[in-house]
């Protein structure tokens, strides 16, 4: 465990930077393109017209099929949705199950990379389903997948406010008695740094793992079973690069456009209805989403009392990737109702706009001044509790 007297090391920030590398082109490519598709193809192979006897006819333009879910038959185009959600659910549990855990004793990296090992294995696995009737088993290995992505991330993001308060910088400042604004300007700066340029080493991985996959594709020709090798390679680049941490460790309201852009699409000829727009709002999408991510990732690290830096990015995660499980699975819903998932902009418009006027709500200070008397008082009380349990002199 790092601590206030002992610096961080340059191979530490190496090997947290790589873990990013590592895991991010299952975030940026697998789960977010890859997958996806893999899970409505194997579905709709799977499927059946909407009366739920004639085997889906995938050679029509637009067709409309569902698969088994259970008991009850959904969207194939839903079905990857729902999984998702149920994947994000089942994350929330298990951040709230092992957040705080990881904060009492060294458990911070065996977590990490348990988890990390899982999702990459799970990630891999995909190229074993060679069968339509294994459908089920997709979305078996995606909620394994990412909700060990998800876990391994909070453990990942905790190092942040760690990493900060042990950076020689900001032990050099502390040893010079600087005024706590001039520190916390430091610690500011420093953070924003790092998690800066862990953003720049994961997306720049993730865009490679991209490049790459676009030519597996193009080399097989499209073929539906190309979008599992391409997911099996994010896993074994996931796997691969998890070498480096395991030696080394120890403004919102740019993405409300999108949505509103594809609401213009109701009444106009445009507004997400030509490919080069969604390649155009992906690329939007993708320069503005580093950040907002390094942003928000940064402005809690900052309010994260000492000591509790697992247990509270465990609730960071939940109202960050945790609570993703809504996104999909009301958009799952709408487009089940309506079969037109453009309705689902005016949801995702709601969500991209409330955050906008609860953030401008936070008191960064006053969140750093409690976060310390927390800490302070919490020290009293185990101290207060440590004397009352020590043994009384016995006087005869």
């Amino acid at each position: 465990m790092l601590s206030d007297d002992l610096p961080v090391t340059t191979k530490e920030l190496y090997g947290w930077y790589l873990y990013n590398l590592a895991c991010e082109v299952y975030y940026v490519a697998a789960i977010t393109v890859f997958i996806p598709v893999v899970l409505e193809h194997l579905a709709s192979q799977a499927g059946f017209e909407l009366d739920h006897v004639t085997p889906c006819n995938m050679s029509q333009i637009n067709y409309k099929c569902q698969a088994k879910f259970g008991t009850v038959f959904v969207d194939t185009a839903s079905y990857s949705l729902y999984i998702i959600s149920i994947s994000v659910f089942l994350q929330a549990i298990v951040y709230i199950a092992f957040g705080s855990l990881a904060d009492h004793g060294n458990y911070r990296k065996k977590f990490l990379l348990t988890f990390s090992y899982i999702g990459a294995l799970a990630t891999i696995a995909f190229i074993f389903v060679i069968s339509s009737d294994l459908y089920w088993f997709a979305g078996l290995l995606t909620i394994i997948s990412n909700v060990s992505f998800g876990a391994a991330f909070v453990f990942y993001l905790a190092y942040i406010p760690t990493f900060t308060r042990a950076h020689p910088r900001v032990i050099d400042a502390k040893r010079a008695g600087i005024s706590p604004d001039e520190l916390n300007k430091i610690e500011e700066k420093i953070a924003n740094t790092i998690s800066s340029n862990s953003v720049i080493v994961g997306c720049s991985a993730g865009v490679l793992i991209l490049i790459l996959c676009a030519g597996v594709v193009l080399l097989m020709k499209d073929d539906a079973y190309s979008y599992q090798v391409s997911t099996a390679i994010c896993g074994a680049w996931w796997l691969l690069n998890l070498t480096f941490p395991l030696l080394w460790l120890q403004d919102p309201s740019l993405h409300a456009l999108i949505p509103i852009y594809g609401l213009i699409g109701f009444v106009a000829p445009f507004g997400l209805k030509n490919v080069w727009e969604v390649w155009m709002f992906a690329v939007y999408f993708g320069f503005s989403l580093g950040a907002i991510q390094s942003y928000c990732r940064v402005l809690f690290g900052s309010i994260v009392p000492r000591g509790h830096e697992n247990e509270l990015f465990s609730l960071y995660e939940i109202t960050d990737k945790g609570s993703s499980w809504l996104g999909p699975f009301v958009v799952a819903l709408i487009e089940d109702v309506t079969h037109d998932l453009r309705y689902s902009y005016f949801f995702l418009f709601v969500m991209m706009i409330v955050p906008i006027f609860i953030i401008y709500t936070v008191d960064v200070q006053r969140g750093k001044e409690d976060a310390e008397t927390f800490v302070r008082k919490e020290y009293e009380i185990l101290e207060l509790k440590r004397l009352s349990a020590a043994p009384k002199d016995i006087i005869t």
